[in-house]
């Protein structure tokens, strides 16, 4: 195996070692239509595995995309990486009381690739103080962060831009913080990407008091 190959098999063991536990677990519950219920779940845990397959594979890309424009081979339009949910449109609505349109796309923008290499990647980070260097892995993460936040907020900042911001803790105990806006055109895209020391409630709270 190559180190991308090593990942998935990981990835796909843990997904389906998490859902055969699950599986044990509904087995007692399970009655006269055990056989019909146990194709169901092992219907619903291959779906889940499919959905990891291929985030894995939207967090390999979004890697590939930021190599690309930090080297200057991509530029110009963003580009999308994934559409956001019904379920996401509403609940981004009620914490902003703004209306998106119906298709939301998740675009990445070459040129807020490059703002996140020069200010937040390896030895580039400008606040080290409060901030770690991003590495390649968070890059990719990036996907995870939009996927399963812990914490979603919105604001607007002095500049009127309207931002809503995902944040997610990491197993090194730090948080990822990912500054979303709409754009022109009514898609998502991230403005800058860092990883901070500091605990989300902390840095929620310093984030709301600066947005005014």
């Amino acid at each position: 195996f190559n180190a991308p190959e090593v990942e998935v098999a990981k990835l796909l063991y843990n997904s389906r070692h998490n859902y055969e536990k699950m599986k044990r677990n509904l087995d007692p519950l399970v009655t006269a239509e055990e056989s019909v219920n146990k194709d169901k779940v092992n219907k619903f845990a291959d779906d889940k595995i499919e959905e990891e397959r291929k985030r894995f594979s939207v967090s390999r890309e979004v890697e590939n995309m930021f190599d690309r424009a930090v080297s200057g081979d991509m530029t110009g339009k963003p580009k999308s990486i994934g559409k956001l949910t019904k379920e996401g449109k509403e609940y981004l609505e009620s914490i902003s009381g703004i209306e998106l349109k119906d298709d939301v796309d998740f675009v990445l923008n070459p040129s807020d690739l490059v703002h996140i290499y020069n200010n937040h990647y390896g030895e580039n980070e400008k606040d080290k103080g409060n901030n770690i260097p991003l590495t390649r892995h968070d890059i990719g993460r990036m996907v995870d962060v939009i996927s399963f936040p812990t914490k979603v907020i919105y604001g607007e900042g002095k500049n009127g831009r309207k931002s809503f911001y995902f944040l997610m803790d990491t197993p090194d105990g730090a948080y990822n913080l990912l500054e979303v806006y709409a754009d022109k055109k009514g898609n998502l895209s991230s403005k800058t990407y860092y990883k901070t020391k500091k605990g989300v409630s902390q840095r929620v709270m310093n984030i709301a008091n600066s947005l005014h």
